[in-house]
């Protein structure tokens, strides 16, 4: 898989405008593959994950979230994956005959083509799906309204993006309730990597190492780097060159430059729930899990605000 001229662009553009490649573009292609492989092993894995997490909250949250939306509810999940995070909240709806659709949202075409094969089997071939190849941060979503219309962003999705605020506003588009799910602040957490039992012991995930690979970066040409900076408190994972390189043909950095591949904010619950209110929602429910690793925030959208 290549990736087009356009985005190409759209990768060198912010690479020099914020020193980062946004991670979105590492699940294209093969990318989207071992994300699906990953999440699969965490299902399987016996310890508490965020996948775990996920699925008991959103089943303990179900008649709350449900209570607060009338009549059939549309699913609006922004960045699905393998769909596996919200497997038992559709599937609920369904048998009690309130889905009125699952609509899926995703800028990777393959990644959105393995949820929907998921969801097809879950859910059996008379269950109304669409799904949405677009930026969801920053693309249009009110076409994708329907009377009483549940956003989910989970699996941790928000933290990753530069500012989650603006993502959870523009969500307000669509959303009646929005729900996410996200790995609260504590100490554990900071220093927690772990990229599946595929990687091998390397400190960079495959999909990251193929994404480069695809950019004319080379494995040998950097050396992967992993840490938390306590400035901005966030996990991150870049890459520091080990050698000059021209990335996607159209930007040269030279040897010692670094590369942000990705982010995870760290916030406490309360600073999460701040963040709902502050993009124009009402908090409906804040929900941890046993060991308070995990935290499920829902709020009601305050239409007359904007979006």
């Amino acid at each position: 898989m290549s990736f087009t001229a356009e985005e190409l662009d759209d990768i060198a553009t912010h690479l020099a405008a914020t020193g980062e490649i946004d991670a979105r573009y590492s699940y294209l292609g093969e990318g989207a593959a071992t994300w699906d492989r990953f999440v699969t092993w965490q299902q399987s894995e016996g310890s508490a994950n965020i996948l775990h997490a996920t699925l008991g909250l959103l089943a303990d949250a179900h008649s709350t979230l449900g209570g607060a939306l009338s009549g059939p509810v549309r699913v609006v999940d922004l960045g699905p994956g393998n769909a596996m995070p919200v497997r038992g909240l559709v599937e609920r709806l369904r048998a009690t005959g309130r889905l009125e659709r699952y609509v899926g949202v995703d800028n990777s075409g393959e990644m959105l083509a393995i949820a929907e094969a998921n969801l097809r089997t879950w859910l059996g071939p008379g269950t109304p799906l669409e799904f949405h190849r677009r930026d969801f941060s920053s693309g249009p979503l009110a076409d994708l309204k329907g009377p009483s219309t549940l956003v989910l962003i989970v699996g941790g999705t928000l933290l990753n993006f530069a500012d989650p605020v603006a993502v959870l506003r523009h969500a307000r588009q669509v959303a009646d309730v929005i729900t996410l799910v996200a790995r609260t602040d504590t100490v554990a957490n900071r220093t927690f990597f772990r990229f599946g039992e595929s990687e091998k012991g390397e400190n960079i995930p495959e999909r990251y190492r193929l994404m480069l690979d695809r950019l004319g970066v080379s494995r040998e040409c950097y050396e992967p780097e992993i840490g938390f900076d306590g400035t901005t408190r966030q996990r991150y994972l870049r890459i520091r060159l080990t050698a000059s390189v021209t990335v996607a043909g159209r930007l040269a950095l030279a040897a010692g430059s670094r590369v942000l591949l990705w982010r995870y904010y760290h916030r406490s619950p309360d600073e999460l729930g701040e963040m709902v209110e502050d993009a124009g929602y009402s908090l409906l429910t804040d929900r941890r899990s046993a060991d308070s690793e995990y935290v499920l925030l829902a709020g009601v959208a305050d239409h007359r605000s904007g979006a």
